[in-house]
């Protein structure tokens, strides 16, 4: 009976509707090589201009002109259920072209500027499964956040560095899910938007040679996305828009470097909560 009573109650608790949120769509481990060969840690030691997507304070180890292109592909599957008569299915394999442009200019001794354009954060899969009434079906779902980040930095007294960068925001979002080769669905919505009001703020702090700290602040954005049309629970209606969160996040990270028997090594820590 005591089994049966905790099972009830955690079978109200799951039944209770709760609100979604968006921390899920930050894509980790990213930008560039050397950070993600480093587990994706960079807040308290980034370098190159890469920095305005780790921590703009950065920034300030450009020594003169600093350019940084990378390319990073992402592939993967998931199992999921994409609708109520489509359970349990792997989808197709999903690749995603992340990439990332940045170049940073040392204007005077203690200040530095910069600019970069990258992908932030994504979400999505696409699946092809037969449904319950033995229809082909193609169900897809594709979002992704890009940034353009100016920024800038300064050099303080004490091995201090700060830095800031602005955050222009587009957002894509596509949802279909139709017959195969069908005109109309139950879906059919390409929406898209831009959101102005993103900004990221970082310090960094080496008060000794062989030991860098930092700090990362990221602020709450809200893209609004809209089309003119768009299909939605096989309705068709005109004007269509919806909200979507990417939510503010606090990064500490920690660099310490030793030389231990002629064998220099690095250990990194970075902690985040979004």
């Amino acid at each position: 009976m005591k089994k049966l009573a905790i099972l009830t109650v955690l079978v109200g608790l799951l039944s209770v509707p709760t609100n979604g949120f968006a921390a899920g769509y930050d894509t980790p481990i990213l930008y560039s090589a050397r950070h993600i060969g480093m587990g994706g840690t960079a807040i308290s030691y980034v370098n190159d201009p890469s920095a305005l997507f780790h921590n703009p304070a950065g920034l300030s180890h450009t020594r003169f002109i600093d350019v940084t292109v990378d390319f990073t592909p992402v592939l993967g599957l998931i199992t999921a259920s994409p609708a109520f008569d489509g359970q349990n299915h792997e989808s197709d394999l999903t690749f995603a072209p992340f990439f990332l442009a940045a170049g940073a200019f040392r204007v005077t001794d203690f200040m530095t500027l910069g600019i970069g354009v990258y992908p932030v954060a994504s979400s999505g899969a696409g699946f092809t499964y037969t449904n319950s009434f033995n229809v082909d079906m193609e169900d897809r779902t594709k979002l992704v956040f890009i940034e353009v980040a100016p920024g800038v930095s300064f050099d303080l007294p004490g091995n201090v560095r700060i830095g800031a960068n602005y955050r222009l925001t587009y957002l894509s979002f596509q949802r279909q899910q139709k017959g195969v080769g069908a005109d109309n669905g139950m879906f059919d919505m390409d929406l898209s938007g831009l959101s102005f009001a993103g900004f990221k703020v970082g310090i960094q702090w080496t008060p000794v040679e062989w030991l860098q700290a930092g700090f990362v602040y990221r602020n709450k954005t809200t893209t609004t996305v809209e089309a003119d049309s768009a299909m939605v629970v096989l309705q068709k209606y005109g004007h269509t828009e919806m909200d979507f969160i990417l939510p503010s996040s606090f990064g500490l990270g920690l660099r310490a470097d030793f030389d231990t028997f002629n064998l220099p090594f690095a250990i990194a820590f970075d902690a985040q909560y979004t």
